[in-house]
């Protein structure tokens, strides 16, 4: 489960993504298996993602230990084929790295 706060220093990304709404059942069939597979790697914390009401949109917020566990699980090729499936399904795929400004329970 996530934990979002200023003292962690977890390396945290944010992905936005574009859907048609027809799309996004697969997608969010998609992201579980993959999340699945990154759970077993060295410096994963959590993943969650959100969709819009609409079912356009959907917004992946994973943390990892550092930017430099991220980085290696981007080179997993076990995880290749479902970037791939995702990159096929969406219309526009948007990253932000970002680090917590503010957080409050």
């Amino acid at each position: 489960m996530a934990h979002i706060s200023t003292e962690d220093n977890l390396f945290t990304i944010i992905n936005l993504g574009t859907v048609l709404p027809e799309n996004l059942d697969q997608v969010m069939t998609v992201i579980p298996d993959m999340v699945r597979a990154m759970r077993r790697m060295p410096g994963f914390v959590s993943a969650n993602v959100h969709t819009s009401d609409d079912r356009t949109r959907f917004v992946v917020y994973a943390q990892w230990e550092s930017e430099g566990h991220f980085s290696a699980m981007r080179q997993e090729p076990a995880l290749t084929a479902h970037f791939g499936r995702i990159r096929d399904l969406v219309t526009q795929f948007t990253p932000l790295t970002c680090a917590v400004g503010y957080s409050r329970d």
